[in-house]
């Protein structure tokens, strides 16, 4: 009988998602000793590590290899940003297809989309490999858009979620340990029109503090492994201090703890 005892010390694998400008790279660059694989050119203005701007699903593979493979020091893989690569990825289906739109990719009727979760798949079997055998952490960065949710049990509503294709989306945030969402401290406070005095509007009241959301709710997609309490300040050190290491190293105890291959067995 094989039996692992309590918690276990590994790499963590993040999705932090959120607004524009809201300062995710910035973020992920207090991961431990990060690399950028660069997919929207969002990084030059940061002092790290990265890829330099790509623009094909195949030079992504080939970074993944060179960490795989070659000598270095690097103990987080940043991708930045995860929905910049999907178009990567839909660039590719729509390529072997030999047409123009996702929409009509393998055969349409959505098949494009399966396609693209199939791949996705793939390369975050890379990742978890990269984990496994190199023991990096991975953190995936995006940006959001509202979705509407379906709820059984009352009316339908809008949550923030990922900037992906449900399909891939719905893989991601199971991949993940953490999913986490960034966003600006906003207020709403209720206004008379001044035409109209019986009618309200609506002003958002807001300044500079960002903030990460680390649980679901009715208006965003998250959740964590850690016990996180359900809000944090949007600083590494934050997020790290409740990691079982305490954020200060990484360490695998064990490869077999940690799904390997490429992801054609799920």
């Amino acid at each position: 009988m094989r039996i692992v005892r309590g918690k276990q010390i590994k790499p963590r694998r993040v999705l932090l998602y959120g607004q524009e400008g809201v300062g995710k790279s910035t973020w992920a660059a207090g991961a431990p000793a990060p690399y950028f694989i660069d997919c929207e050119g969002g990084v030059a203005d940061l002092n790290v590590d990265s890829s330099g701007r790509l623009t094909d699903l195949n030079e992504v593979r080939e970074v993944w290899s060179d960490l795989m493979n070659e000598p270095h020091e690097y103990k987080s893989v940043v991708i930045d940003t995860i929905d910049w690569m999907e178009h990567m990825v839909h660039k590719e289906v729509c390529s072997k297809s030999g047409v123009d739109s996702i929409e009509l990719a393998a055969g349409g009727y959505g098949k494009g989309y399966v396609e693209a979760g199939v791949i996705l798949r793939r390369f975050l079997g890379r990742l978890d490999e990269l984990m496994a055998k190199r023991g990096m952490n991975i953190v995936i960065l995006g940006h959001c858009l509202p979705a509407r949710v379906n709820n059984p049990e009352s009316e339908e509503y809008d949550q923030w979620a990922p900037k992906l294709h449900k399909t891939s989306s719905a893989i991601l945030r199971e991949w993940c340990d953490e999913v986490l969402f960034a966003s600006f401290r906003t207020f709403v406070r209720t206004a008379e029109v001044s035409s109209k005095p019986k009618q309200k509007r609506y002003l958002g009241i807001g300044d500079d503090e960002r903030y990460i959301r680390t649980t679901r709710s009715a208006a965003v997609q998250a959740k964590n492994r850690l016990s996180l309490p359900p809000e944090l300040p949007m600083r590494w050190s934050e997020y790290a201090k409740y990691w079982p290491s305490n954020g200060s190293a990484v360490v695998v105890g064990s490869n077999e703890n940690l799904k390997t291959g490429d992801g054609s067995n799920e």
